[in-house]
């Protein structure tokens, strides 16, 4: 497990790892949160924060829909 843990925080001290076969799991996450309302994702990354010591996932190109189906302003 600690090999695993130096060999993650190596690859991302690189760069960011991405993750784009989960962002249709997180479009539909975020718009089973939303009520149903669509959302969609264009890109979907580990990143490591070194100002917070830690690892966050983040969504790029993020677009949320309103109850009409149009993109929310």
């Amino acid at each position: 497990m600690v090999a695993g843990c130096a060999i993650l925080a190596a690859r991302l001290a690189s760069g960011p790892l991405q993750l784009d076969v989960f962002k249709e799991e997180v479009a539909a996450g975020l718009s089973e949160a939303r009520g149903g309302r669509g959302a969609s994702i264009e890109a979907v990354s580990l990143e490591w924060e070194p100002s917070e010591r830690r690892m966050k996932v983040v969504a790029d190109g993020v677009v949320l829909d309103d109850e009409t189906g149009e993109p929310a302003a």
